[in-house]
């Protein structure tokens, strides 16, 4: 286990990288014990949380680790995640909209390419990975103005309609170019995040 001495809100809030990745094993750990009690996160926990959620490489480390290791399932539940992950998140709209858009684009082609490659181990992980994203995202959506507005550009960019922000809607157009991702994977998006935000938008 690792040691839960070493998260501090200024650490959190200096991580680069790849001391997020640490910092997210470790409040990983935490959150998903305190989700199974069903507790709340402590305060210092909980303010390094939404420290390291509040800048780019903190959320990214973040959410690499606690998006694709099995052993933190449990801090992931389908029905929503906890208040304390939940309040993280929405406190900082940027850059978690954005990234939490994109990470449910990402698991969910690759689900697609990893089983057309016959890799079912590694598809096992992107539906892993998705599955997460997809309880973060159902738990923050009707909180988040931003992450609505993230997800409909995507859904227009992946079925080629116009979208209502035009600098947002070039910009998901790229990703999905940039990744090269084809007709079905762009399908396969677009369907995602419409059963996502069907009701909510």
């Amino acid at each position: 286990m690792s040691d839960q001495s070493t998260v501090t809100k200024e650490k959190a809030l200096n991580a680069d990288f790849a001391q997020a990745q640490s910092l997210g094993i470790i409040l990983g750990e935490k959150l998903t014990k305190c989700t199974v009690q069903k507790q709340a996160l402590p305060e210092k926990e909980m303010d390094a949380l939404k420290a390291l959620l509040s800048h780019s490489d903190g959320a990214r480390g973040f959410y690499v680790t606690t998006l694709t290791m099995p052993e933190f399932d449990s801090a992931f539940p389908s029905e929503g995640v906890s208040p304390s992950l939940k309040s993280a998140v929405v406190a900082s709209a940027e850059p978690n909209a954005k990234l939490l858009t994109m990470n449910l684009a990402m698991s969910t082609a690759m689900i697609l390419a990893h089983k057309e490659n016959g890799s079912e181990e590694f598809a096992a992980g992107s539906e892993l990975t998705q599955c997460r994203t997809k309880a973060v995202i159902s738990s923050v959506l009707a909180d988040m103005p931003r992450l609505r507005l993230e997800l409909r550009a995507l859904l227009a960019a992946a079925s080629g309609e116009k979208g209502e922000d035009e600098a947002l809607h070039e910009e998901y157009a790229k990703f999905l170019t940039r990744w090269g991702y084809g007709e079905e994977q762009r399908k396969v998006i677009a369907k995602v995040i419409a059963d996502q935000i069907a009701g909510v938008l």
